[in-house]
């Protein structure tokens, strides 16, 4: 169970309370999480007038190739303590497709009612491909906890939709300090079906650091549940998803990144629901992108529903915290 820090509940009942407002403009009891918006572009969540996470929603914008790349996904970005600027990366710099906490796959293949096959990737949303938010669901802020809820369309060839999402974040704080967001996406579809598939690199429920952290990667380590990791160290596998030639790398219990940015260090630990779909190849870069993927298919009849948990530290783990981490989820 996620409780929120005593010490953070104190510090934020000493604030001032003002008044409720409308739902996504809402100006709440300043020791509860609120969320406020900027239509059409990002929705914030505030812990007391603290920024903790943006959630990027502006439309499909084609009028120029950097409208669209700057626009061709939705994702949620992630604020330092400070909630003065994003420990997370968006548009731009190295590899513009990489954002925040995100997800999509570049190999899918989906079925036609009239039995043609189409193709996408929404992960680097090549070609016509892309995902749009299409409407907020639900949302909810209080004391010791906040989630969203939102529909996103999948979108393939000629720029149809295959599938929509229904994404899910949940955030709070535990008793360490730690923010700790849950996700959870369901997808669904009107084809016959829709099959996910890619590679390590380039697929799942992924985060990506702040830009910043590619020009001190030689400062980022890995805590996986065989060992810390050396500075700049990264482990992969290969694009032949075998588990006998990738040891190290599948149904990891916890995955631990922890990054150097400006003069403070955070660290994220990952954690995959044991009842997605198996196995699961997890991936790394130096520079601050990692996660992992696998491969499966979905239906009209039969949605696909995947969780995932990342646990936010400004500071660093130990293995043992992280295990006792994975066993609390």
């Amino acid at each position: 169970m996620i409780t929120t820090s005593p010490r953070l509940i104190a510090l934020a009942a000493a604030t001032a309370t003002v008044a409720v407002g409308v739902l996504g403009q809402a100006q709440v009891s300043a020791q509860n999480f609120s969320w406020h918006d900027e239509e059409g572009q990002y929705r914030d969540l505030l812990f007391g007038d603290r920024p903790v996470a943006r959630y990027m929603y502006e439309a499909l914008d084609t009028s120029s190739d950097e409208a669209r790349e700057r626009t061709y996904k939705p994702f949620h970005h992630i604020y330092d303590w400070a909630g003065e600027d994003f420990i997370t990366k968006g548009a731009g710099g190295r590899f513009t497709h990489h954002r925040g906490i995100y997800h999509g796959f570049n190999q899918i293949t989906y079925t036609r009612e009239d039995g043609s096959t189409g193709r996408a990737d929404t992960w680097h949303a090549r070609g016509d491909a892309y995902q749009e938010h299409i409407d907020f669901v639900s949302q909810e802020a209080g004391a010791t906890s906040a989630s969203q809820t939102t529909t996103i369309g999948w979108h393939g060839e000629n720029g149809e939709k295959f599938a929509t999402e229904e994404r899910t974040l949940a955030f709070s704080y535990n008793d360490d300090g730690d923010l700790v967001v849950d996700f959870k996406a369901t997808l669904s579809t009107d084809l016959p079906k829709v099959v996910l598939d890619g590679d390590a690199q380039h697929a799942g429920v992924q985060f990506r650091a702040h830009n910043d952290v590619d020009g001190n990667s030689g400062q980022s380590y890995y805590i996986r549940p065989d060992g810390i990791g050396n500075p700049g160290q990264e482990r992969n596998p290969d694009n032949n998803p075998d588990k006998e030639r990738n040891p190290g790398t599948f149904d990891l219990d916890y995955h631990v990144l922890s990054y150097a940015l400006g003069d403070d260090r955070y660290s994220v630990a990952y954690f995959v629901h044991e009842d997605n779909p198996r196995p699961s190849w997890h991936s790394e870069r130096a520079y601050g992108r990692f996660g992992s993927y696998f491969i499966t298919e979905f239906t009209k009849d039969e949605p696909l529903t995947v969780q995932f948990r990342f646990v936010i530290r400004k500071g660093e783990f130990t293995q043992d915290e992280a295990a006792a981490l994975a066993a609390q989820y």
